[in-house]
């Protein structure tokens, strides 16, 4: 069976069926926000998506549901394959993208996102595990194609005349044909030593099913798309302020934070997320964050979750506008909070107005905020403590010299040293 994004409640599916990524689609459909266009092959039928027949299917599913279709040039449509469990786990399967380029339709690609490789590692990245799990050529011979052909561009090339040398057939264009042999692929690798180790290590059962899902993966400009991910909360102030990070060209896997280009040079990016991530923090009640795509001058969502880890002053600031805002009640407030977090927030903090002139950024060897005159050296530090001023030792670094002049500074600032250095220890 072929579930499209938000149906599976309606099917009566759970996570067993679904995994946890579709389950996290059809709450997102629930609460009226935009997804990326997708479909889930509930685990346990899964080994039906390496059919030609289910793979066939599934691509006209995804091509209704996006309203583009595979091979079209002025509105190219790919696809990506991704697994998911009945719950969090490591070890899954990485994403399959870029399903559905052919060496004939990669030019035209590249062209209309405006880079001339950027498909090439992707595409790479999704051909070698087909080729290795889906089409059983010798890791090792993949392996030295890849190191014989360090440019990115020829990478691929290599790829598919190994393909076609060790398969006796041409790695296909067909997407339907290459979606069937990807869907045989994660599921191979699912069920390897290496995978079997790691359910192993988590006390996971050997035979425990996944569920796929297949994305539409819509191609358009570098410049008006991409994808990225961010949060909801400034994590210094903890005000409403979608932060993150924006990428340009085509997902393969959840990409690294902080690594790409800030959210804000993303065209209306900010005001685009605002919608989306205010109806996740009043559903979930926490601070949270999102993998999206924007396509076409809107933001679609490829995950959202309540943050793991959020920075104490967002939770506590959401939790003061949830109350205000009257969803949710102030002793259930108060008990979101506890002591040692609170002792954490009376630390002393930085009255800013606005007009100050940043001089530098650095680490915070230890919590709290001071302001004062500049000393720079431990002496100039005790003669000021001496006429009742406030010195802000700043030095390249200290010695146990300097001792009695970081006793006298109401704070130390060094030029180098990292947050566990030997000096901002002592400090």
């Amino acid at each position: 069976a072929l579930v499209p994004y938000g149906q599976g409640r309606t099917r009566g599916l759970d996570a067993d069926a679904l995994g946890t990524h579709g389950v996290a689609m059809d709450r997102l459909v629930a609460l009226g926000l935009t997804v990326v266009p997708g479909l889930t092959v509930p685990a346990g039928t899964a080994a039906s998506l390496g059919e030609p027949g289910t793979a066939g299917a599934a691509v006209e599913l995804v091509e209704q549901l996006s309203g583009r279709r595979v091979g079209d040039s002025a509105r190219p449509l790919l696809l990506r394959l991704s697994a998911s469990a009945p719950t969090d786990i490591a070890g899954l399967p990485p994403d399959l993208a870029c399903l559905g380029v052919t060496p004939d339709s990669a030019g035209d690609l590249c062209t209309v996102i405006g880079r001339a490789d950027a498909l090439d590692e992707v595409w790479t990245a999704t051909v070698r595990m087909i080729a290795e799990y889906g089409l059983d050529v010798p890791a090792a011979l993949l392996d030295d194609a890849l190191l014989d052909n360090p440019a990115p561009h020829a990478r691929v090339g290599a790829l598919l005349s190994l393909v076609a040398r060790h398969a006796g057939r041409p790695f296909p264009d067909d997407p339907a044909e290459q979606l069937a042999l990807a869907a045989r692929a994660v599921l191979a690798r699912w069920d390897s030593p290496r995978a079997r180790r790691a359910r192993k290590a988590q006390k996971l059962p050997a035979d425990l099913d996944i569920a796929l899902h297949v994305q539409a993966l819509r191609i358009g400009p570098a410049d008006r798309s991409g994808y990225g991910t961010a949060v909801s909360r400034h994590p210094e102030s903890g005000r409403f302020s979608p932060q993150g990070s924006f990428f340009r060209g085509v997902r393969r896997s959840a990409p690294p934070p902080h690594t790409g280009e800030p959210l804000e040079k993303l065209a209306g990016g900010t005001v685009l997320l605002e919608h989306a991530l205010l109806t996740l923090e009043r559903h979930l009640h926490a601070p949270v964050s999102v993998d999206f795509e924007v396509r076409d001058g809107e933001v679609s969502l490829l995950a959202a979750s309540a943050q793991s880890r959020p920075p104490l002053r967002a939770s506590v600031c959401l939790a003061v506008d949830l109350v205000r805002d009257g969803a949710l009640a102030k002793d259930a407030a108060v008990r979101r909070i506890g002591p040692a977090q609170v002792q954490e927030l009376l630390h002393p903090q930085l009255k800013l107005t606005g007009d100050e002139e940043l001089l530098a950024r650095g680490l915070p060897a230890s919590p709290g905020a001071a302001t004062g005159t500049v000393a720079l050296s431990g002496e100039r530090a005790l003669e000021l403590a001496a006429e009742g001023a406030h010195a802000v030792l700043v030095m390249h670094e200290t010695t146990p010299a300097d001792v009695p002049g970081m006793l006298a500074a109401t704070a130390v600032l060094t030029g180098s040293g990292g947050i566990a250095s030997h000096a901002a220890v002592v400090a």
